[in-house]
């Protein structure tokens, strides 16, 4: 009797390993991996009731090895369509978790992440997890948190949640986060710390939802580390933040789209930290900026400016520069081509189609009236006549000739008093091309400091009707000639409504 006995417990054993294998289908195109159906573990989707201790055993069945930097054959875990009540997963190295779409459904009501990464060893060592092909909702937490893992990927995912959808601290690396859908997140798309990361196509909209208090984060989409690339995204929404934070060396931004909402910081982009960083494209200007501290070496590929001046859409601490702009896209002229930390090298003005070079000019010609002290006057036929300054009701206005606080030449120094008309303040330059230039279109370039900084200038070529494309004041800028030079003319620079103060014109230049 105790012969059969042992007989049927050792055939009671073989049945129940046998049922645990038919459970795991072998998978030899996953490279020696199983492939495990949590229904199989007794998750029953669409049951509104508790399926964490069944997915979580289908987990720990599914957990592969990490020896000596090579992945043992994991295995992956299948989510049939339906939605699946957890109060927090657990995945390890080596696993894959997948859905059949967004029908696949997790939703964790607890405060615990939806999924959280773990690894086997007290000491670390998360890699080869990958995530895909389902949706997450977390209404009081995360949807899926690492404490830092590598070489794992997180693709065709839909994800909601309270906290930021995708809490990846410490250190991250060689990870890829593709094509995913990020909705009424109370707090973040991503936080992802790391070297080498990849986030491509991830589409972020629609607003917190009714029941989460927004807390505003750093940034909707926040990285720090280095080599990290963000390509293909889109930005926007019923969000108020700041849409994108960027800290480290190296980091790259490709066909990227923002449409935020940036009050009440009104801060497009911030930079901190940050070196040798690379954006194919940027939009900004008034109310939308690019914030940059302790910022060296940023290239901007093209910055698409709203405002009539380039500078004003950057908010720049004393310790940044060196951040070159290859074209600015500008309503007008843009200015800012004699700042001493952004350097564009071409500007296109909108209004005017025409695309201007930093430096505009190929020779060291000036054919316009020049400053020099004591004053300007026709002293002979071959001098140019002098610059002229006067309201436009007639008023004339007291001037002077110095030194520019560079000490790299003279400016015209006018007084306007007190304005009750709101006369346009005028400043003529006489200009006397060479006769063989005459019918040109060279450019022109100037300084107007105003102090107002809402201020703006309209600039006539050589009479009172043709106007430039420009409107920048308080930098260096330029603009081609509107239509052909003419033998003989005054540019005429104009304030409208001029407001009382001290004004500065300087710099002026003709010439190709």
């Amino acid at each position: 009797m105790a012969r059969i006995a042992l007989l049927l417990i050792g055939f009671a054993l073989l049945g129940c390993a046998s049922g645990r294998r038919a459970m795991m289908m072998h998978n030899e195109a996953a490279g020696g991996g199983f492939t495990i159906n949590v229904r199989d573990y007794g998750a029953v989707p669409n049951d509104l009731q508790d399926d964490t201790a069944a997915i979580q055993r289908a987990l720990m069945d599914a957990r592969g090895n990490y020896f000596n930097g090579r992945n043992a054959a994991g295995s992956t875990v299948v989510l049939p369509a339906g939605q699946y009540d957890v109060q927090g997963l657990e995945i390890y190295t080596g696993t894959t978790l997948r859905g059949e779409g967004q029908g696949s459904f997790i939703k964790c009501s607890t405060t615990r992440p939806a999924v959280s990464l773990k690894s086997h060893f007290t000491h670390g060592g998360i890699a080869f997890v990958n995530i895909e092909n389902l949706s997450i909702a977390a209404p009081q937490s995360s949807c899926i948190a690492s404490p830092g893992t590598c070489n794992s990927r997180f693709e065709r995912l839909a994800v909601s949640s309270k906290e930021v959808c995708l809490a990846f601290d410490n250190y991250n690396q060689d990870c890829l986060f593709h094509d995913i859908y990020v909705s009424q997140t109370g707090s973040g798309a991503i936080r992802l710390v790391g070297n080498a990361n990849r986030i491509d196509r991830m589409d972020i909209e629609g607003g917190p939802a009714p029941n989460y208090q927004f807390v505003k984060p750093r940034a909707m989409i926040d990285i720090s580390g280095d080599g990290n690339e963000i390509s293909g995204c889109i930005v926007e929404g019923g969000y108020h933040g700041i849409p994108v934070a960027i800290k480290g060396s190296e980091n790259h931004w490709r066909n990227n789209w923002l449409e935020f909402d940036t009050r009440p910081d009104h801060v497009h982009v911030l930079l901190e930290d940050a070196s040798m960083c690379d954006f194919d494209r940027l939009s900004a200007g008034p109310g939308y900026v690019i914030r940059m501290r302790r910022c060296s070496g940023i290239r901007i590929g093209e910055l698409w400016q709203s405002g009539d001046r380039m500078l004003d859409a950057f908010d720049l601490d004393e310790q940044t520069g060196g951040v070159q702009i290859d074209s600015v896209n500008a309503p007008f002229d843009g200015g800012g081509m004699d700042s001493s930390r952004v350097h564009a090298l071409r500007y296109y003005s909108r209004n005017a189609r025409s695309l201007v070079p930093n430096p505009p000019f190929r020779t060291d010609q000036n054919w316009a009236s020049t400053l020099a002290p004591p004053a300007i006057s026709a002293s002979s036929p071959n001098e140019k006549p002098a610059w002229a300054a006067q309201l436009s009701d007639g008023t004339k206005l007291a001037t002077s000739i110095e030194r520019k606080d560079d000490h790299s030449g003279w400016r015209l120094r006018i007084d306007v008093p007190d304005n009750p008309k709101s006369a346009a303040l005028a400043v003529r330059v006489p200009v006397r091309p060479p006769q063989e230039f005459v019918g040109a279109t060279p450019f022109a370039s100037w300084r107007i400091d105003v102090p107002s900084a809402e201020q703006n200038v309209i600039v006539y070529c050589q009479d009172d009707s043709t106007e430039f494309a420009a409107r920048c004041t308080n930098s260096l800028t330029a603009a081609r000639f509107p239509r052909p030079i003419q033998a003989q003319g005054d540019l005429l620079m104009t304030i409208p409504h001029a407001k009382p103060g001290r004004y500065y014109v300087s710099d002026v230049r003709v010439g190709l």
